[in-house]
């Protein structure tokens, strides 16, 4: 389908509006910088692993020598939702990290709610409108990616 000289400036002008109000409700847009430096250091877990200084939100943790990786990651927040999907590189034994999470995530108001170990390790938990999803790929340099989403409200019959 071509667009018209005319159809095709509109289509831009919509498109540069959208983006201005997308970023206009923005309130973590750097993502290339890590945002807050949490005042929830509890220092080591039981395993050892140690809690990040820098973390991208103040309520989701994440291990001491892991790095985001900017490229495979988005995060946006405003005032009513955050949404992020990060990707965080670095080294130690998987279940260490599985470890990390359990005893962290409650410290910060989150539930587990299941864990998942297959090839890759899926650990879930939720608070009172998101849930949080922790996804560990092993390997020699450990890949964690995390999503925080809100909570659907269920359909209304």
């Amino acid at each position: 389908m071509k667009l018209r000289g005319i159809e095709m400036k509109r289509v831009m002008a919509l498109a540069v509006v959208f983006s201005v109000m997308l970023m206009g409700g923005c309130a973590t847009w750097n993502i290339g910088g890590v945002s807050k430096t949490s005042s929830k250091n509890y220092g080591a877990s039981s395993v050892g692993l140690l809690l990040s200084e820098s973390l991208k939100f103040d309520d989701v943790p994440v291990p001491a020598g892991f790095r985001l990786n900017v490229k495979d990651s988005f995060a946006f927040q405003n005032d009513t939702v955050r949404v992020c999907f990060l990707t965080y590189l670095g080294k130690a034994e998987p279940q260490g990290i599985i470890n990390f999470y359990k005893e962290q995530m409650p410290l910060y108001n989150w539930r587990l709610l299941n864990l998942i170990e297959h090839e890759t390790v899926q650990i879930f938990f939720d608070k009172a409108d998101e849930t949080c999803v922790v996804m560990l790929v092993p390997g020699r340099t450990n890949t964690l990616k995390i999503s925080v989403a809100p909570k659907s409200k269920g359909k209304k019959r």
